[in-house]
């Protein structure tokens, strides 16, 4: 409940796993431009509503060439 009514912003990004582990990691030592450079090369991005519990019901992406991808929501838009 505490995430009722926020807005969450959802990305789909075409990467693998270790790129990712590699960007958090960097942005937990405060370097959040591999982060933010994942985020703004993103397939798709969306923003949803959250209902009065803090969910949502479904976020499609569609059909998707093969790859590996990763989703990452997040409450604050990324710039």
């Amino acid at each position: 409940s505490d995430l009722a009514n926020k807005t969450a912003y959802v990305y789909l990004i075409k990467t693998y796993p270790t790129e990712l582990k590699n960007a958090l990691a960097s942005a937990v030592d405060g370097d959040t431009k591999p982060l933010r450079d994942l985020l703004n090369s993103a397939v798709q991005n969306q923003s949803v509503t959250l209902d009065a519990n803090g969910d949502n019901k479904s976020i499609s992406f569609g059909k998707l060439p093969p790859g590996d991808y990763v989703v990452v929501a997040l409450l604050n838009r990324s710039s």
